[in-house]
């Protein structure tokens, strides 16, 4: 469901699920913190990401599309919005740590725990143990068939023309 590498799912919809749930706005964080497994730390945890294909491998560029527009599609990895000021800004609050027990875990449990920082001190905490997609978690068929219809659409089809072909 996200555009993005699989080991980044779990952290943008921890993010996505805190945005949901708080309706926090960008402009009242003042950090993120991410703990997840070794392997998507590695390679993952770049906070400037000049490309699309860089972006879709950084957790932090996915978790600030996650909490500013409640989703991670391919519009959200657009060359424009990597330009955009509250992303660039919301992508320095976030910072990616390897924690022990969960990289024992893995590659059995994909976790990630999101924890949101405000300004006015409030924090909010999500974990993700099996991010949308994965064979413990499968899409509904509806978030499916929505998420086909935005592909489609991304690909150039009306979204008369991606329920005809449903």
């Amino acid at each position: 469901p996200y555009a993005a590498c699989r080991y980044c799912h779990p952290a943008i919809e921890a993010a996505i699920n805190i945005k949901r749930k708080y309706n926090i706005e960008e402009s009242q964080i003042s950090l993120i913190d991410i703990a997840t497994y070794d392997l998507a730390v590695k390679g993952h945890d770049h906070t400037e990401a000049l490309t699309t294909a860089s972006a879709k491998m950084s957790i932090p560029y996915g978790v600030a599309a996650g909490i500013i527009f409640g989703k991670a599609g391919l519009k959200e990895y657009e060359p424009e919005v990597l330009k955009d000021e509250k992303m660039l800004k919301l992508m320095q609050k976030v910072s990616v740590k390897a924690d022990e027990n969960i990289s024992r875990q893995f590659p059995k449990i994909t976790t990630a725990i999101v924890r949101v920082l405000t300004e006015s001190g409030e924090q909010y905490t999500e974990q993700v143990d099996y991010p949308k997609g994965e064979p413990e978690n499968p899409m509904t068929d509806d978030e499916f068939k929505d998420r086909f219809i935005e592909l489609a659409m991304y690909g150039g089809k009306t979204k008369d023309e991606a329920n005809e072909i449903i």
